[in-house]
């Protein structure tokens, strides 16, 4: 079954939307104003809006926030280590991304809710 569209703005010079599927978003990652969205295809969309704007659609579809930087779709990782004083999860794209002390524990429900 195919996952439900989202739109978010376009920034390739045009006026509009894009549409993106959550099920093809590995993570997206906060770049100030605006954030980048990697997708399973190795494709980088840039979104005008702060991670916010994309945590209020993506959050009840797998999505966690994990950090100041990073939105992550749990089903897009790949293994999770205690290494460096530190926990980090290791994304299906080759991304290490550490987890925050205060996120730890939501993560690890959510993915228990799985």
């Amino acid at each position: 079954m195919k996952s439900k569209q989202y739109i978010v703005p376009r920034t390739d010079g045009n006026v509009g939307v894009a549409f993106i599927e959550p099920d093809n978003v590995i993570r997206c990652e906060n770049k100030g104003q605006s954030s980048n969205i990697y997708f399973t295809n190795g494709e980088i969309a840039i979104c005008p809006k702060p991670l916010e704007y994309l945590e209020v659609f993506l959050h009840d579809l797998n999505f966690v926030r994990i950090n100041e930087r990073h939105l992550i779709n749990i089903l897009q990782i790949s293994h999770y280590l205690d290494i460096d004083n530190g926990r980090f999860l290791f994304m299906n794209d080759g991304v290490k991304i550490r987890i925050a002390y205060n996120k730890r524990e939501l993560l690890e429900k959510r993915i228990e809710a799985l």
